[in-house]
């Protein structure tokens, strides 16, 4: 990996962390629900803390804060 593609991915890593807008949230708490009635637990876990990085001031619905509390951090 040369010094142009870590520095790339270093800057799409940081815009990840951007604030989320209404519509955003909406479609990732349908999309981790969508993955727990899959059976897709990993990947329901990976969302949510996306989810929570991305919006760290809201306050998760039940079944998400259960998600959350029984995969914490």
């Amino acid at each position: 990996m040369n010094a142009t593609t870590s520095a790339q991915q270093g800057e799409a890593a940081a815009t990840e962390v951007v604030a989320f807008t209404e519509q955003d949230i909406e479609a990732r708490v349908a999309h981790i629900r969508t993955l727990v009635q899959d059976d897709q637990q990993d990947e329901a876990v990976q969302a949510l803390r996306e989810l929570q990085r991305g919006a760290p001031d809201l306050t998760l619905p039940d079944d998400l804060q259960e998600l959350a509390q029984q995969n914490p951090a």
